[in-house]
């Protein structure tokens, strides 16, 4: 089984349990990598067993099978066993980082490499002192490393003057959180007043439907007392009409009985009168 290529941070395997994958037997815990610095490659694991870590395997990296989130699987052979570590391989964490123009930079904390070919692609260093913590953790690059040390590496000034941020650190975080806790705010704020807008909308759209259906209310009630009020009207004027026909016909009565009168006393009048 080949290993496949991807980036392995040092810190993110150590302690981690080293299993056999034919015998399933555990080899020890992660200690640290087993690298040449001069040349920036990882040549293998160093695991530790026993009482107190007192027993030291070297695994080669062509004998990793998988690296995992708990552990590191491996084709273990006897006969491939080193028994010590070479004295060219040297871990660089801890080393001091220097500049080319005098400066102390801070210190290597950790590594990463291609966990196919063993290359380490970049150092991480932090600030000396409480820097560290506020500022993070920057990127160094093989490349940019002038000179090896036992307890130092020098690098360029460039790099030093404007190193590549890797992690953020305590201000970094606490600038990005008050920064979030700034824009949170903002756009509660602008959905405040998104709200309040569409209340004040809903409100005057709402006022001013009541104030329509007041208006339609007034003109419904001005319109049933108009008609109410020409009901009545027609009726008054019905009411008149047939009060003055009744007035305009009693009187015809009277005078049939005049005429009829005069009538009668004529023709009393005649027989009344002497012959002439």
């Amino acid at each position: 089984m080949a290993l496949q290529s991807a980036l392995i941070k040092q810190s993110d395997i150590l302690n981690q349990l080293v299993i056999d994958i034919e015998s399933a037997e555990e080899l020890g815990r992660v200690d640290h990598v087993w690298m040449i610095p001069e040349s920036h490659k990882v040549m293998g694991l160093v695991c530790k067993s026993g009482l107190l870590g007192s027993q030291k395997k070297l695994v080669t990296l062509s004998q990793i099978a998988a690296i995992g989130s708990d552990g590191v699987m491996v084709n273990f052979d006897q006969a491939e066993v080193i028994a010590e570590e070479p004295k060219q391989s040297t871990s660089l964490i801890g080393h001091e980082v220097w500049s080319d123009g005098g400066d102390r930079v801070g210190k290597i904390t950790d590594l990463l490499f291609d966990a196919q070919t063993g290359e380490v692609t970049e150092y991480l260093f932090v600030s000396s002192g409480w820097r560290g913590v506020t500022e993070g953790t920057y990127l160094l690059p093989p490349a940019s490393i002038r000179s090896l040390g036992t307890k130092r590496i020098i690098i360029t000034e460039a790099l030093a003057q404007e190193p590549v941020l890797y992690s953020e650190g305590l201000r970094q975080k606490v600038t990005h959180a008050r920064e979030s806790l700034t824009e949170q705010a903002k756009d509660l704020t602008e959905q405040a007043k998104e709200r309040a807008q569409t209340l004040g909308e809903q409100v005057k759209e709402k006022a001013q439907n009541l104030g329509d259906q007041a208006r339609e209310r007034s003109q419904n009630l001005v319109d049933q007392v108009k008609e109410r009020s020409q009901a009545l009207t027609e009726q008054a004027k019905d009411k008149l009409d047939q009060v003055s026909e009744e007035v305009q016909g009693t009187p015809s009565a009277p005078a049939e009985a005049t005429n009829e009168l005069v009538t009668t006393n004529d023709a009393e009048d005649v027989r009344s009168s002497p012959a002439s």
